[in-house]
C-alpha cells in the first residue's frame, strides 16, 4: 500500500467513526422501539442498591475484548478446537474480524447500569445501523476486593468456554441438535457475519458481596435458528464481499474497519 492509499484509508475510517458518532448522538432512540433501552432507563436502576461503585469500559478494557473475540475466532476458522459434543469443531472460510462499536457499547452501558442480569429484547437493543443485534451476559461475584472484570474469564472461559457443549454438526444450521448444555454465548461470539462488538460494565455491592456485570451487544446479531453459524471451509477462503484475509488475525476477513 502506497503513501496516497493508506492516507485515503485513513481518511475513510475517520469518516466512519465521525458518522457512527454523529447516528448515534442525533438518533431518537424512543422512535426505534418504545421499549429501547435508551429510551426506558435514565441512569442506574433501583437494583444497583446502594449505587454504582464502578461504570464503563476503558479503552484498554475495550480493545483486549476486540482482541480476545478475534484470538478465538481465528481459532475457530483454522478449526483448532477439539472441543464439542461432539468436538473438534470444523474450521470456517467466512468469519469475520471483529471491530468496536461506540453506539453497541452506549446502549449496553445503559443495559448494565441497571445491575439485573437479564437480556432485554433484541429490538430493545437496536442501533441507527442495524435492526437485529445479539447480547452475552456475565455476572461475577464475591467478597474480594477486584474492582475491575476479568476479561478474559469473561469473553474466553465464560463465553467461549460454552464451546465443550456445542455439538459441530450444527454449524451449518443453527438449533439443529441438543445441547447437554448453553450454547448462546458460544455461537454469538463465533457468529461469522457478527463483525461489531459493544460492551457496558457495571459494579455495586450487595451486602458483603460485590458485584461485576459485563454486557455485550453484537451486529450484526447472531443465533438465528436454522441459518448457519458459520460456512465450513479453509480459513479465510470465501471471504464476503467487501472484505480480505486479516493480517492482524490470520484466518479472519477483514473489512478494513476499526
Amino acid at each position: 500500500m502506497n503513501e496516497k492509499q493508506l492516507e485515503m484509508l485513513l481518511l475513510a475510517l475517520a469518516i466512519l467513526v465521525a458518522n457512527t458518532a454523529e447516528a448515534a448522538a442525533t438518533t431518537d432512540y424512543c422512535k426505534l422501539h418504545a421499549s429501547h433501552t435508551l429510551c426506558v432507563h435514565k441512569g442506574e436502576g433501583a437494583a444497583c442498591t446502594g449505587g454504582l461503585l464502578g461504570r464503563g469500559v476503558k479503552p484498554a478494557e475495550a480493545k483486549e475484548i476486540v482482541r480476545l473475540h478475534n484470538k478465538l475466532r481465528s481459532r475457530i476458522a483454522h478449526g483448532e478446537e477439539p472441543l464439542g459434543s461432539p468436538g473438534p469443531q470444523p474450521s470456517s472460510s467466512n468469519m469475520l474480524q471483529m471491530v468496536w462499536d461506540n453506539e453497541l457499547a452506549m446502549i449496553a452501558q445503559s443495559h448494565a447500569d441497571q445491575c439485573v442480569f437479564k437480556h432485554d429484547c433484541y429490538t430493545c437493543r437496536r442501533t441507527s445501523r442495524y435492526s437485529i443485534t445479539g447480547q452475552n451476559l456475565f455476572l461475577r461475584g464475591g467478597t474480594g476486593s477486584a474492582t475491575e472484570m476479568d476479561m478474559e474469564q469473561a469473553v474466553g472461559r465464560a463465553f467461549y468456554g460454552e464451546v465443550a457443549n456445542f455439538n459441530r454438526h450444527a454449524v451449518l444450521r443453527f438449533g439443529s441438535f441438543k445441547s447437554p448444555g448453553m450454547v448462546g454465548h458460544y455461537t454469538q461470539l463465533v457468529w461469522a457475519k457478527t463483525y461489531r462488538v459493544g460492551c457496558g460494565f457495571s459494579r455495586w455491592k450487595v451486602g458483603k458481596w460485590t458485584k461485576m456485570l459485563l454486557t455485550c451487544n453484537y451486529a450484526p446479531g447472531g443465533n438465528t435458528v436454522t441459518v448457519p453459524i458459520y460456512k465450513v471451509g479453509a480459513a479465510c477462503s470465501d471471504c464476503p464481499q467487501g472484505s480480505t484475509c486479516s493480517s492482524q488475525f490470520p484466518g479472519l476477513c477483514s473489512k478494513g474497519e476499526g
